[in-house]
């Protein structure tokens, strides 16, 4: 598609930029599961907690 900005003709089909990199969404996604569980387990009292102590 060519868009007219300007006086300059841009077109917007050969982005020079293509985006987040597949690994940075999967590493987002891990993250935020792995955080969520965390949550859960703390908010129902089945933290890590008791197998800390000796």
């Amino acid at each position: 598609m060519i868009a007219k900005r300007g006086f300059v003709m841009v077109d917007s089909s050969h982005s020079t930029y293509a985006g987040t990199p597949r690994w940075v969404k999967a590493a987002g996604i891990i993250v935020l599961v792995l955080f969520a569980l965390f949550v859960v387990l703390h908010l129902t009292g089945h933290g890590f907690g008791r197998h800390l102590h000796g």
